[in-house]
């Protein structure tokens, strides 16, 4: 009698899954806004895979290479730099457990923290990076614009910032100026000052008006 022996065979196919690396998918930042304002959000989105290793998030301030903010994920770890923790709200998060901290949220921001930001996201696997510009400006504490003569005036604002660009109207057309223009840099912002000395004469009863653009 013949014995009839059965052999299964499981064979192991591979199983290919593709991981998504770390990748910033959007970098948002509420510009311009007024120094001294309530508030503003910086917002570095990414996404990830939790398989990834030592992932960190840091953030940099224009051309210094220290991070003014560092978040180490698996450490739930937070840490910011002088230049930015007086006006950091600790307790902000996003609605995102994954990614809670992805973004700061800072208080009454001054003219000092304008700038470029720059958020990376790394891990042993892989990285990336974004950039954005965070406009804070300063609306002149004085302006001032006089008419000395027929031929000259004289247009001063003072504590703007950024530097700022001064423009002259006539009857809504723009009145460009053959006299001198110059902008001084103080602790409290930039000063314009436009003097007007044209070839031919100004009457001076006509509406002026000044656009100041930072």
């Amino acid at each position: 009698m013949k014995q009839i022996i059965t052999i299964n065979l499981v064979l192991l196919g591979l199983l290919t899954v593709q991981v998504e690396a770390a990748q910033i998918i959007s970098f948002n930042v509420t510009s311009p806004v007024e120094n001294g304002t309530s508030s503003v959000i910086l917002d570095c989105n990414f996404i990830f895979d939790p398989l990834e290793e030592n992932l960190v998030m840091k953030w940099y301030f224009n051309d210094n290479p220290r991070p003014v903010y560092q978040w180490i994920i698996a450490l739930r770890k937070r840490s910011y730099s002088e230049e930015i923790r007086r006006h950091i709200d600790p307790d902000f998060t996003v609605d995102n457990q994954l990614t809670e901290h992805r973004a700061i949220r800072l208080i009454k921001p001054t003219t000092q923290l304008s700038g470029n930001y720059k958020c990376t996201i790394s891990s042993v696997q892989s990285s990336d990076s974004a950039s954005a510009k965070l406009i804070v400006y300063a609306p002149a504490k004085s302006f001032s614009f006089r008419a000395y003569n027929e031929s000259t005036v004289l247009c001063r604002a003072t504590g703007l910032y950024p530097s700022p660009v001064v423009e002259l109207y006539r009857l809504n057309k723009p009145f460009k100026s053959s006299g001198p223009s110059r902008v001084k840099i103080s602790k409290e912002g930039y000063t314009m000052i436009t003097m007007m000395d044209n070839q031919f004469i100004i009457n001076v009863i006509f509406p002026f008006r000044i656009q100041i653009t930072v």
